[in-house]
């Protein structure tokens, strides 16, 4: 079962989805689509309850995400729900508060990161802007450290940069190693991510396959 806004209803990234659906009995997702907010969330989680699904993945926001598990709470839907990166955020938490608690999701970092290189980031950007980072900060900034290392293999030239991209094996980011394989897809290692009594912890790990 897919529940995302209409916008969204296309383009899920496979081995995301497979992750996560292997919570689920079956593979083969119906799609529900909403409109944003509030009324659509009410009406996509009463469609959705006719269909009895066995799991339910929400391809939203962070805020709409926790509308369809408060709506899920109130329609006496008990399921497992599962979301996407992007709605792993506090505002997840502060807007869905005990409903969300048991989402689960996939991302490609790693909710207890203790590393040295983890540490030390979080520390200057909470220097700066007095606030922990979210994994957005973490793949933005792990971005600009790729693509510096790569145009140091291209004397800062653009020409050649995209095989130096593809050059990069076992770089060392905040989130750990990353590489790229041969058509441009980053391969590190993806966790599992499961929202307990209001915080955001990893639960498991799936290195990427070499």
């Amino acid at each position: 079962m897919l529940v995302a806004p209409t916008k969204f209803i296309t383009g899920i990234i496979a081995g995301l989805l497979l992750l996560l659906l292997s919570s689920c009995k079956t593979q083969d997702p119906i799609r529900v689509g909403f409109v944003a907010g509030l009324t659509g969330a009410n009406a996509a989680l009463k469609e959705v309850k006719t269909l009895n699904p066995d799991c339910i993945f929400v391809i939203a926001s962070a805020f709409d995400t926790a509308l369809i598990a408060q709506q899920a709470r109130l329609e006496d839907i008990h399921t497992q729900l599962l979301a996407t990166n992007w709605a792993l955020t506090e505002d997840l938490i502060e807007n869905g508060g005990t409903t969300v608690d048991g989402i689960k999701t996939v991302v490609a970092h790693d909710e207890n990161n203790t590393t040295a290189e983890y540490i030390e980031f979080e520390k200057k950007f909470k220097e700066r802007y007095t606030r922990k980072p979210t994994f957005a900060a973490g793949y933005g900034y792990e971005a600009m450290l790729v693509l510096a290392d790569a145009l140091q293999k291209t004397n800062g030239e653009k020409n050649g940069l995209a095989e130096a991209l593809l050059q990069t094996k076992d770089f060392t980011g905040v989130n750990g190693k990353i590489s790229f394989d041969k058509n441009g897809d980053i391969l590190r290692t993806l966790y599992l991510i499961e929202v307990r009594e209001g915080k955001f912890v990893t639960t498991a790990g799936f290195p990427a396959a070499p």
